[in-house]
């Protein structure tokens, strides 16, 4: 069984649809009321701009056998209308800008990887060997834990 205490990546949607998740979280740990209705509207939509910048590049840069790829200016004309149509976003915001220039930053280094990348070359291949070797080097219970006894 795993128990996984992070929020999920689409967290700042749902907060700005009204379900506030960590607040609820917060009042439950200071022992307030939660309001017994749901507070959240439906119906709206968001853009993970990581995704639709990615959706772009495959446009131009992917191949596949099985899907019609769209045109660069269908694509580009559609991610633009949603855009419009529906303007809210992960975790772009005007008063925390960092988070999203960081992951623009990432999703630059990755692109530039693939681009400069020798394709002949052989990819390093991770097996379980390194982690049974880290895992048999921690004497702590788990990641942050304290040692066992």
């Amino acid at each position: 069984m795993e128990i996984n205490p992070r929020f999920w990546s689409s967290l700042p949607f749902t907060v700005q649809a009204g379900a506030d998740f960590p607040f609820y979280y917060w009042q439950l740990a200071m022992d307030e009321p939660i309001p017994g209705r749901p507070t959240y509207e439906t119906g709206l939509g968001g853009h993970l701009l990581r995704g639709e910048v990615s959706y772009l590049h495959s446009v131009l840069t992917e191949e596949y056998p099985a899907v019609e790829r769209p045109s660069p200016w269908t694509a580009l004309g559609e991610v633009g209308r949603s855009l419009v149509r529906q303007p809210r976003f992960d975790y772009a915001v005007a008063d925390d800008p960092m988070p999203f220039v960081r992951d623009g930053w990432n999703v630059l280094r990755e692109w530039l990887g693939d681009w400069t990348a020798d394709p002949d070359e052989e990819l390093p291949r991770t097996d379980g060997l390194e982690r049974e070797v880290r895992d048999q080097e921690d004497t702590a219970d788990a990641p942050g834990g304290l040692p066992a006894e």
